[in-house]
């Protein structure tokens, strides 16, 4: 695969690699994609919870700690 970067990001990849963060372009690139498929996949859960909240799926605070209480004493 053969991508273009906007000449800004091309020179933020080659600080890293020159720094020493990554060994190579392909190395800081791959990490970048790590750390988007991470972020989306919190913003999906955030998104599940916005949407239980938005239906009133969500436990009030006694509940919680009660159960949290128990699993302590267990």
């Amino acid at each position: 695969m053969n991508v273009q970067l906007a000449t800004d990001l091309q020179a933020e990849i080659e600080k890293l690699v020159v720094s020493g963060h990554f060994k190579n372009a392909d190395d800081a690139v791959a990490q970048g994609i790590r750390l988007l498929l991470t972020a989306q996949g919190s913003y999906e859960k955030v998104q599940v919870g916005i949407d239980q909240a938005n239906s009133s799926e969500l436990l009030d605070h006694e509940t919680v700690f009660s159960s949290l209480r128990s699993k302590l004493t267990k």
